[in-house]
């Protein structure tokens, strides 16, 4: 108790970051004396000693949960085993975490086995018969997930269904069925977004949404968050306050457990479910709980259960963005002009964006500028979707048909408009917030502190026009430095290729084949800032390839689209006897042989 009392909210924010330092740097110290030295440092009220022991076992956990991670040798299995992870489509196979005599493995079912594993859901069992091979060294995404082996299979005989799982895992899978039931009379697209929105369950998104999402800043909105989770123990807020203070805990915990266990303990569901469930605890035994420290124990909780999540970019945007929220919203808000329910929308999602970019920039090249606007335009929308999508999408599920679908009339038109704000933010000429950018946005952040906390003496409203001129300014240049595709032959991502002429004589052509993902192509032409193209070469005429066409042709002005036959692309002409066009400084020339495009710009 004595411990509790002397560790301050700073005092919980560098616990948090010693135990994720810690998890960052595994060392072989001995798991039981390090946790020993933890209880000690805490029964003694010593602080310091608490944190660094805190550190010292979240390093220790590490290298314990590495060496259980280390990647196994070639060897045969044959058994039940249960999925861990929902199955997602990759190209022509589908793949899914299994667990078998406690090890984790992927397991990529192709061909005759696609059919055992596609409809199964995390907890339920398959039986696999299948060769392990290690884990890649480089792919470090598969040991934060713990997985140790790889698994293909492509026989019936080699994967075959199993049973529901336990009890907790059949109770959470009817209630995904039950919802994604009720809304099937959505288009496959809305659906898709439904499912992502309530659930986190966003595998049948297409590519081109995806794209729309991530490019406007809103794909937070597929994934389950604190939102979430806040409207989960909203809608049983009149059960619980009925409740004694320890009972309501109890109860609240399970209801966020199982929501957790619905949403597939994803990185962010985690962090949100962890500082819901620390604040509960806080209030019930009448323990100061600021947010600042609710979302400290909570980090500091979850990495020495999992060490890993310090790694993983989704856990550390979620913890960002929630830090951001905390500490800048509210200063943020005080700062902008405008009516409280304007500032206060505002200043949220500036401090998630503020928040996450550091992390965003070096890891995707850029924050998009839509972001901003694009929150505060589909906010008002996610958060009515998520309340609809668990109360009356229930409903839905249970009687179906005619009235489901009158049901998710809101949905349609709720999702409807949060997917144009998508579009919209992903088709609107902004750019990206760049290191630069961002660099200076931080210094403009740094003089308000200064002001605010009284460093520096100025006159506030002469600050504020300031800072609002500086961001205006850091806006403009992101305007301004748009990219221009680069001359030459640029391999913009896996079967894409884009033609410019050289020295500014106009002229761009596009070539692909059937390997090409509609999310990839659409992020590196806005990249290098293509609007418009004057070809696009269709190679091969398999169905995915026409698809990533027809996408491109809707979202670009194209001129000319050549392919192999016009069965999927009607406008398509087709080369048979070979084609030259002139197209600015360059000339393509095309010719179908056996089925396939061969061109040469």
């Amino acid at each position: 108790m004595r411990g509790r009392r002397s560790l301050s909210d700073a005092g919980t924010v560098a616990l948090a970051v010693g135990a994720v330092v810690g998890a960052l740097v595994p060392s072989p110290l001995p798991v039981v004396v390090v946790a020993g030295v933890v209880a000690l440092g805490w029964l003694a009220g010593r602080p310091v000693l608490f944190v660094l022991a805190v550190s010292a076992l979240a390093s220790a956990l590490a290298q314990h949960t590495l060496d259980a991670a280390r990647p196994q040798p070639a060897h045969r299995i044959d058994g039940i085993a249960t999925v861990v992870s929902d199955p997602e489509s990759r190209g022509a196979s589908v793949r899914a975490d299994i667990r078998f005599d406690g090890a984790r493995y992927e397991l990529e079912a192709s061909d005759g086995a696609i059919g055992a594993l596609r409809n199964r859901l995390a907890g339920e069992e398959v039986r696999v018969s299948g060769t392990v091979r290690p884990r890649p060294d480089d792919m470090p995404w598969l040991l934060r997930r713990h997985v140790v082996g790889r698994i293909a299979v492509s026989s019936s005989d080699a994967l075959v269904g199993g049973g529901d799982g336990g009890l907790a895992a059949r109770t959470a899978n009817r209630f995904r069925r039950l919802l994604a039931q009720g809304a099937n009379s959505l288009d496959p697209g809305q659906r898709a977004l439904f499912t992502g929105f309530v659930f986190g369950d966003d595998r049948e998104a297409t590519g081109e949404s995806r794209f729309d999402f991530r490019a406007s800043g809103l794909t937070h909105l597929l994934a389950v968050s604190g939102a979430n989770v806040a409207f989960v123990l909203a809608l049983t807020g009149p059960i619980l306050r009925r409740l004694g203070l320890r009972t309501r805990f109890v109860v609240a915990a399970a209801v966020l457990a199982f929501f957790a266990l619905v949403t597939r303990f994803e990185p962010s569901v985690l962090r949100a479910t962890a500082m819901a469930v620390v604040a509960l605890g806080c209030t019930t035994l009448g323990w100061p709980a600021s947010a600042v420290r609710v979302l400290a124990l909570a980090v500091a909780g979850l990495i020495l259960v999992d060490p890993l999540l310090a790694g993983s970019l989704a856990f550390q945007l979620s913890v960002a963005a929630s830090a951001g929220i905390v500490v800048l919203a509210r200063p943020i808000a005080a700062w902008l002009p405008g009516p409280a329910v304007l500032t206060e929308a505002t200043a949220v999602a500036v401090a998630a964006q503020i928040s996450v970019a550091p992390l965003l920039v070096p890891a995707f090249g850029g924050v998009p500028v839509a972001a901003v606007p694009a929150n505060l335009l589909a906010a008002w929308a996610a958060g009515p979707v998520m309340v609809w999508g668990l109360t009356a999408g229930t409903f839905a599920g249970l009687v179906g048909g005619p009235v489901a679908a009158l049901v998710h009339v809101p949905t349609r038109l709720l999702r409807g408009w949060v997917a144009w704000v998508a579009r919209a933010g992903s088709s609107a000429p902004l750019g990206d917030f760049g290191v630069a950018h961002v660099a200076a946005l931080a210094l403009v952040g740094i003089a308000v502190a200064a002001v605010e906390r009284g460093i520096v003496r100025v006159e506030r409203r002469h600050v504020r026009r300031a800072a609002l001129a500086a961001v205006a300014v850091v806006v403009a240049t992101t305007l301004a430095g748009r990219p221009s595709p680069p001359p030459g032959t640029t391999a913009l991502s896996v079967g894409a290729v884009l033609d410019v002429a050289p020295g500014g004589e106009g002229g761009l052509v596009l070539t692909i084949d059937g390997r090409a993902r509609a999310e990839d192509l659409l992020g590196a032409l806005r990249g290098a800032g293509v609007d418009h193209l004057d070809v696009l070469v269709v190679r091969t005429g398999s169905r995915s390839a026409a698809s990533v066409a027809q996408i491109v042709v809707r979202r670009f002005d194209v001129a000319e689209v050549l392919a192999p036959s016009d069965d999927r692309l009607p406008d398509a002409v087709v080369p048979d006897a070979g084609l030259v066009l002139a197209v600015g400084g360059l000339t393509v020339r095309a010719r179908t042989v056996g089925g396939v495009v061969e061109v040469i710009v």
